[in-house]
């Protein structure tokens, strides 16, 4: 449902936001072409179902704000800076993208349409409660103006699928309890349709990786035992 909502509010402010958010888009155009080319990156293996089955495709990224910290670790200063504003900008949402489509004949895919998703999508929360997304006018408008620039950089990257993604977002807690938290244990799931992105919490990709204090061989930083002598492992976080 943010597809247009960079329409909204005040020119001024809509062009403050844009030119505020363009440095880090470019960063962000940047990362996202290095992790498509790196499609086993372990941070977005986690968060993210595709499917092809059933005669048609569905995609949910979870993308929590833990990511582009995740990000910046490697990057220079000036990127780093601008991946923390992306973050600091979307920090007090849950952020979901998804797209969905059947397939024809001859690989051909007829995509559901923005008010489609948004109507058949929820979140479960870590805590097991259910949510309906946001509407627009409850986004704020540099979260919306952000994620509406980001919808033509998925499209030049992916093509039909990008120019189909669409962003949509919770707030970040209710009730002072968080909705997704990436170093809780437990999990949490997105449902779109009949398909469902399911992630089990913490993620692996920010925790150190563990070395079995028996064995000592290398385990992820989210596991319990030792897969090699099943000795009880003490997770860093």
């Amino acid at each position: 449902m943010l597809t247009d909502t960079i329409r909204f509010g005040r020119k001024g402010d809509i062009m403050f936001g844009m030119s505020r958010l363009l440095v880090p888009l470019i960063c962000l155009v940047a990362l996202a072409t290095t992790a498509a080319a790196q499609s086993d990156t372990k941070f977005i293996r986690e968060t993210q179902y595709s499917s092809g089955e059933n005669n048609h495709l569905c995609l949910i990224w979870w993308i929590p704000g833990e990511y582009w910290v995740y990000s910046a670790a490697t990057k220079d200063s000036a990127t780093q800076a601008s991946l923390r504003l992306i973050a600091e900008t979307l920090e007090p949402y849950v952020v979901v993208a998804a797209a969905y489509g059947a397939m024809g004949e001859f690989a051909s895919v007829s995509y559901s349409t923005d008010e489609e998703l948004f109507a058949n999508i929820s979140l479960r929360d870590i805590h097991g409660r259910t949510h309906l997304p946001l509407s627009p006018d409850k986004v704020d408008g540099e979260a919306a103006n952000f994620l509406a620039m980001m919808k033509p950089v998925f499209s030049g990257m992916i093509g039909p699928l990008g120019k189909n993604l669409n962003f949509y977002l919770w707030p970040a807690t209710i009730d002072s309890l968080r909705l997704a938290d990436p170093m809780a244990d437990g999990s949490l799931s997105v449902k779109l349709f009949s398909d469902s992105l399911r992630v089990r919490l913490p993620l692996n990709a920010l925790l150190p990786e563990q070395i079995c204090t028996k064995c000592g061989e290398r385990s992820e930083g989210a596991w319990d035992f030792c897969p090699w002598c099943g000795n009880h492992l003490k997770k860093k976080k």
